[in-house]
């Protein structure tokens, strides 16, 4: 490419041979730009996105693992490269976080053609229990958020979004099910879409597949081309019907988003009105669409539409929550009221949970009391387990309810365990003697001196070394 740059701001006399190169050049740049033909999508680039989605007051906990499969899952279906970055945290509770730092395909036209890293195609994918696999019908408000958050940050055209978050699903339906036309690679493309599937990624954009054939689009009053160039939307306080955009109708207490309206806080949806929350004292409205609307305050408790006072007991202490106790360390709960003492016995301690006892090193749990071990001659105390609170000291090994001496034979040493042995090099072992190692001509012993192998050119048969057939033959030449 460099050289074809400089040869047009050549002025050579040769302009036959200028003329040549050029033309190889123009051959050569004609091959590098990307083709195009039936089937083959539309040159794009990866477009890298970071966001935080905050998720707030979810109906069921989930763990940081949870949400790293899940949003995994998600971000494949709409098309995100495989290089995702995701990162949960504040899992603790049930309004946790995850940040995202992933890439989805761009469409790239005219001279930018060039710089095409893919071919993308527009797919409509679906978002519903078991698509991907790792979502289930518990998961509806958690796809209500990411709708809201995730779905809107990458502008994707929202084709249906079903969401029965509050009252069952009925049988046989999906508590969720939102259809959305995305860009994806045209590998995923290739496995998701059978050989009979529409020709709508060979239309151009501002077009669409009108039974095989594309259209071009007419865009009605107050809308605008989307993301893909496959169809339109309308502007923000307008909703679309009948092919066209009509202004959204903002009930009182409600305010205009990207979907239509919502009920402003300290309101709560009634059909197609916003009614005003009537909450109790000590509570306050907080903004969930699948709840009542309010929470009461720290140190007091929902108790049907009221919020009554969390009694905390002596020794205890509001909870990380502020709607239940916990005890303090030392303490453990009883009769689901108060806080009693831990019973710690002479020779015990607290455990690391502080709600409950050990015993010290040196002794044992039985009953409730900690027993001193019983330590034979030459051991020592362990600490570990039951079974085995004591251990031989090195040079014994472990009996019945003793240590017995180690018998260590000639030519032999104390091995690393303490409580075996092993035979000096030169030396292996029968039965519980150390022998010479016999080692025959044309051999020497192994690294740790207690068998011997073959020099090269040798192999071993019976107990001795027979040159190979390579070796003989060579000894003979």
């Amino acid at each position: 490419m460099v050289v074809c740059a400089v040869l047009i701001g050549m002025k050579s006399r040769h302009s036959w041979f200028l003329g040549l190169m050029l033309a190889a050049c123009a051959a050569t740049l004609a091959h590098a730009a990307p083709a195009k033909g039936p089937g083959s999508g539309e040159p794009a680039v990866w477009a890298p996105h970071e966001l935080i989605v905050d998720l707030h007051n979810l109906p069921r906990h989930y763990t940081c693992n949870d949400l790293w499969y899940k949003f995994k899952g998600i971000l494949f279906v709409l098309g995100a490269r495989q290089d995702m970055e995701i990162l949960p945290y504040r899992c603790e509770g049930n309004s946790p976080s995850v940040q995202l730092k992933f890439a989805t395909p761009r469409l790239v036209t005219g001279p930018d053609a060039h710089w095409s890293e893919l071919n993308a195609v527009s797919r409509t994918v679906k978002i519903a229990p078991g698509s991907p696999e790792i979502l289930d019908n518990r998961d509806c408000q958690l796809l209500y958020q990411v709708e809201g958050s995730l779905l809107k940050f990458l502008g994707s055209h929202i084709v249906s979004s079903q969401l029965q978050c509050k009252a069952p699903a009925a049988a046989g339906k999906p508590a969720f099910d939102i259809t959305a036309k995305v860009l994806v690679p045209m590998a995923e493309a290739a496995v998701a879409t059978p050989a009979s599937a529409s020709r709508v990624e060979d239309c151009t954009y501002g077009s669409h597949d009108v039974n095989d054939r594309c259209v071009h689009m007419a865009i009605p009053p107050h809308a605008f081309l989307n993301a893909i160039g496959d169809n339109w939307d309308c502007e923000r306080g307008f909703t679309r019907k009948d092919d066209r955009c009509n202004p959204t109708v903002v009930p009182p207490g409600a305010h205009l988003t990207t979907f239509g309206w919502e009920c402003d806080r300290g309101f709560q949806q009634i059909r197609q009105q916003c009614e005003k929350i009537q909450i109790p004292p000590h509570s306050y409205v907080v903004n969930d669409t699948f709840t009542v609307g309010w929470d009461c305050e720290r140190g007091y408790m929902r108790s049907g539409g009221q919020c009554t006072p969390v009694r905390v007991p002596e020794h205890g202490f509001l909870a990380a929550a502020g709607h239940e106790w916990r005890c303090e360390r030392g303490y453990v709960t009883a009769n689901q009221s108060e806080c009693a003492r831990v019973p710690v016995p002479l020779e015990g301690h607290l455990d690391e949970t502080g709600h409950d006892w050990e015993c010290n090193h040196g002794f044992k749990r039985v009953e409730n009391r900690c027993a001193a071990v019983k330590l034979p001659a030459h051991a020592f105390a362990t600490g570990v387990g039951e079974l085995q609170s004591w251990h031989c000291e090195r040079g014994y090994t472990r009996g019945d309810n003793s240590c017995v001496a180690i018998a260590i034979p000639a030519h032999a040493y104390l091995d690393d365990t303490g409580d075996g042995w092993s035979c000096d090099r030169g030396f292996h072992p029968v039965g519980q003697t150390c022998s010479p190692v016999a080692v025959p001509k044309n051999a020497h012993l192994d690294a740790r001196g207690n068998e011997w192998f073959c020099n090269p050119g040798f192999e071993k048969q019976d107990e001795r070394c027979a040159a190979t057939k390579s070796a003989a033959f060579a000894l003979a030449q």
